[in-house]
């Protein structure tokens, strides 16, 4: 269960575009008779690109959300590879009020990916530099607008 994101090093870019269809029985199943994913309003889908921003500081349910929209196909991971910091933890304050924290499970994608201590690769690898940060871009940010701006 995802309980939150740690949305300070997470974001996600989309866009909206309608497109005619017909209304299959299964829009919305990955590999349906579309072959996309969609959501049909006033019968028509509504076909969305999305680019998830990642970096090394990408971590938790943050990366259990991007690699399951990766691997559904629903997403294009753009940036670097994140934090590889994905086993779900319960904690415990002590008397004293430290805190033990406890790793609980494992997170296995769906294709069977561990993604502790590995992370999630991006599908475009763009990385911040300083100079185009002193320049006042973010060119990760750019590169996931260009993509958006080629799916369309």
């Amino acid at each position: 269960m995802i309980s939150r994101l740690k949305l300070s090093h997470f974001a996600i870019i989309a866009t909206d575009s309608q497109k005619e269809a017909k209304r299959p029985s299964n829009v919305g199943a990955p590999g349906g008779e579309t072959g996309i994913d969609a959501r049909v309003i006033d019968g028509k889908a509504l076909v969305t690109s999305v680019a998830v921003l990642t970096d090394g500081l990408t971590g938790s349910s943050a990366e259990f959300v991007a690699v399951a929209l990766q691997e559904m196909g629903r997403a294009c991971v753009i940036g670097t590879r994140t934090k590889g910091e994905a086993l779900p933890a319960e904690y415990t304050t002590l008397p004293n009020g430290d805190v033990f924290l406890c790793a609980v499970a494992d997170f296995v994608t769906g294709a069977g990916k561990r993604l502790e201590g590995v992370g999630v690769a991006p599908d475009i690898e763009v990385a911040l530099s300083q100079g185009s940060l002193l320049e006042g871009r973010d060119i990760v940010l750019e590169a996931a607008v260009d993509w958006i701006r080629t799916q369309d």
